[in-house]
């Protein structure tokens, strides 16, 4: 993103947007779903009425289903990449070989229902038992090997001095572009939507903070995301190789990179590795979410392993187009990944504080007694957020016709 969207000018404005947009919003899902002890469905039909609560949460369960069903085929691609490093390894006669089999339906397909059937393993074990317990695994091994992989990368002869040279932002690159792709990503990466946070706060205690939570979220993984680049910018300019390839950078420019860096077979595959440990989670939240709204709907009387099935096949069949036509992950993405996904978040803002209300969505965020600036907190939640996204919406789509 930092390589398509304006570099380091792309990277402080998408920090600014993780700490004054992303970091509220989280709290603001939480409290929506703690407050109600709902999933998303049924807190937007008991809110918005029965129709229109059920166009929103139709909506969104579509948002959510689209989006993962390509999400699924990106972490399978990732998961070939890794494969590939660690028993071919990647050097400049073997690089044809890849780009042949990382553009295979065939295989494509292969790793990615590999990748799906592992987290429908996962789900039948449930939130506590299966998500916590392997985020429990996965996120200190991530932490691990990407601190190792930061400072192998800077001991590169020249590593720290062309960092500091890409650090110097030019935001005359900025423009209603690169402010919404800032947004979407922000919002993206933490999982805002107006689904995951709900399900996730409707299972949180009453005296757990929600802003401190929402804090150490944010940062956590804003600082994940900054690991992951120290990592790879300092390589790709000490190694003259170029950025703005978009989302094909991880597939074209990463194998070159790991071609002529010094141990490239290992660090190639660490790397690769832990990014699909980290992708897993956001793919098993997005699973639990359609699960949780599934069981939401009136008159279904399925157990919850058959519905974990049912929605695995479903996004079996969903994730053929994006094997066969990979260009449409990236407009798909547009669509679904950024722009829904904003309004989403957007939508569960409104909701709290509009038709909850001001007082029970302090409480529920700072607790008893609030103080003076709380109510300053509430007025750039309530207003300024909800503006924000939508003139940076608006403007984006005016952009997209001059």
């Amino acid at each position: 993103m930092m390589g398509q969207y304006g570099g380091s000018a792309f990277l402080l404005i998408y920090i600014l947007c993780v700490v004054f947009l992303a970091i509220p919003a989280i709290a603001s899902e939480w409290a929506l779903g703690r407050e109600l002890r709902m999933g998303p469905l049924q807190i937007y039909r008991k809110l918005h009425g029965s129709r229109l609560g059920n166009f929103f949460g139709i909506i969104l369960f579509v948002t959510v289903l689209v989006t993962d069903s390509y999400y699924v085929m990106v972490i399978g691609n990732v998961a070939q990449s890794a494969y590939f490093s660690a028993f071919i390894g990647f050097s400049e006669e073997s690089i044809p070989e890849f780009t042949n089999m990382i553009n295979s339906t065939n295989w494509k397909l292969l790793f990615g229902i590999l990748i799906l059937g592992s987290s429908l393993f996962v789900l039948r074990r449930g939130v506590i038992k299966g998500i916590e317990r392997v985020s429990g695994v996965f996120i200190p091994v991530f932490v691990i090997v990407i601190i190792f992989l930061v400072g192998y990368t800077l001991t590169l002869d020249g590593a720290i001095q062309n960092l500091l040279v890409f650090l110097k932002p030019d935001f005359s690159l900025i423009g209603p572009k690169e402010l919404y792709a800032a947004i979407g990503q922000a919002f993206f990466s933490v999982g805002l939507g107006g689904t995951f946070f709900i399900i996730y706060g409707s299972y949180m205690k009453s005296k757990e903070s929600l802003l401190g939570n929402a804090i150490i979220t944010g940062f956590a993984d804003t600082g994940a995301a900054l690991l992951a680049g120290l990592f790879i910018v300092p390589a790709l300019l000490v190694f003259g190789l170029e950025m703005d390839q978009g989302p094909n950078l991880l597939f074209s420019t990463l194998p070159h990179l790991f071609s002529v860096i010094p141990y490239g077979r290992l660090i190639g595959t660490l790397f690769l590795s832990i990014l699909i440990l980290v992708a897993f989670l956001s793919h098993l939240a997005s699973m639990e979410y359609m699960i949780s709204t599934i069981t939401d709907l009136k008159g279904i009387r399925l157990s919850r392993n058959k519905i974990i099935w049912i929605v695995g096949v479903v996004l079996g069949l969903l994730m053929i187009p994006s094997a066969i036509y990979p260009s449409l992950i990236g407009v798909l993405d547009l669509i679904f990944g950024s722009g829904m996904q904003v309004f989403g978040s957007g939508l569960a803002i409104v909701t709290i504080c509009m038709l909850v209300g001001k007082v029970t969505m302090l409480k529920q965020i700072f607790g008893k007694n609030p103080k003076s600036w709380h109510h300053l907190y509430f007025f750039w939640t309530a207003y300024v957020i909800p503006l924000v996204l939508g003139i940076i919406l608006i403007s984006y789509i005016i952009s997209l016709f001059y």
